[in-house]
């Protein structure tokens, strides 16, 4: 009697798969400056960071509609690009949050429609932002993933809502840097890129 036996060994690549969207601004109301008054512009050619003119600005928002990303996800890296309208080289020193939302509307004309949104509890700081010298380059922001890791952890976070990031002044150096807006170029509009992996 001969008797014998056979082991398999069987592995399974279990590697979670890094998925990526990139999504630009895609309507007039969904980038916004708000100035030191209270008052909301929704029509510039573009997005000044953080001073207009003589004129400071309190805020600017963007919105990006329809992301992709579902409920439980782990954000992985996020940034956004913006493209350069004007140089500027002035000292500046900046904050990103998130709109502390479900499903963040598009900008209104209200005074403070903008600072009075309710932001995440975690911002990111962009200190010493480069010099924009070469209208059209592209300059990426650093990572926001903590922003965006917020609120899709929110209970009515669905695939498909729209996000609002609210950038403000850090210090008193107001630069400023000013990029396209969807007005000015709706191909070079604020890009948001986000690297997640889908939650279980």
């Amino acid at each position: 009697l001969i008797s014998f036996s056979i082991s398999a060994n069987v592995s399974e690549d279990v590697t979670p798969m890094v998925r990526s969207v990139d999504v630009r601004v895609m309507a007039r109301s969904d980038d916004a400056e708000e100035f030191v008054s209270g008052s909301v512009s929704l029509t510039s050619s573009d997005l000044e960071l953080m001073k207009d003119g003589s004129s400071l600005q309190r805020a600017v928002g963007m919105r990006w509609t329809s992301i992709t990303i579902p409920p439980g996800s782990i954000i992985l890296k996020a940034y956004i690009n913006f493209t350069v309208d004007e140089t500027g080289s002035n000292p500046l020193n900046i904050r990103f949050y998130g709109e502390a939302s479900n499903n963040a509307p598009t900008f209104g004309r209200s005074s403070k429609n903008i600072s009075l949104r309710p932001k995440t509890s975690t911002f990111v700081r962009w200190a010493n932002v480069p010099a924009w010298t070469i209208i059209g380059q592209v300059h990426q922001t650093p990572d926001i993933s903590s922003l965006i890791q917020e609120v899709v952890n929110r209970s009515g976070w669905t695939r498909g809502n729209s996000l609002v990031v609210i950038v403000t002044n850090d210090s008193v150096n107001v630069g400023p840097r000013t990029a396209e807006s969807y007005n000015g170029a709706p191909a070079k509009a604020p890009l948001l890129h986000i690297e997640y992996v889908e939650g279980p």
